[in-house]
């Protein structure tokens, strides 16, 4: 989540059962991998439930919506375009640093009972405390 995260920062969670459908796009979330080897993912909310999701030369839409204007390079896999429909209870996510990110992309949106919670605060090391935007 380089630039907003880097490695060894620590955040505390809003747990997403306080905001249950009340994720917003551009939220930063936590949640449980989709596959083996199993553990944890950071990264950001940029497709909400029942949106058609267009990574199209770069720019990724919405339900058709222009989201991100050449920001979006290719993935991990090389991938740089696709068409991806969340579900009634999905998400699509992106790193920050697209580039070097795993992400939806990768595997796909993410179903609402991975996500553990949303990153609200920063609080370690103390230099850096503060709200994750």
């Amino acid at each position: 989540m380089t630039p907003t995260l880097e490695d060894g920062q620590y955040v505390l969670l809003m747990p997403s059962f306080l905001h249950r459908g009340r994720l917003q796009r551009g939220d930063v979330v936590v949640f449980r991998q989709l596959t083996p080897p199993w553990g944890w993912f950071i990264k950001r909310v940029v497709g909400m439930p029942d949106e058609s999701i267009v990574l199209d030369g770069g720019r990724l839409y919405a339900d058709d919506l222009l989201l991100i204007p050449d920001y979006i390079p290719a993935g991990p896999d090389g991938k740089i375009n696709g068409n991806w429909w969340n579900g009634p209870d999905e998400y699509f996510v992106l790193g920050d640093n697209p580039a070097r990110s795993t992400d939806s992309r990768a595997f796909g949106p993410v179903p609402a009972d991975r996500i553990i919670g949303r990153a609200w605060l920063r609080i370690w090391p103390p230099k850096e405390w503060g709200r994750v935007r």
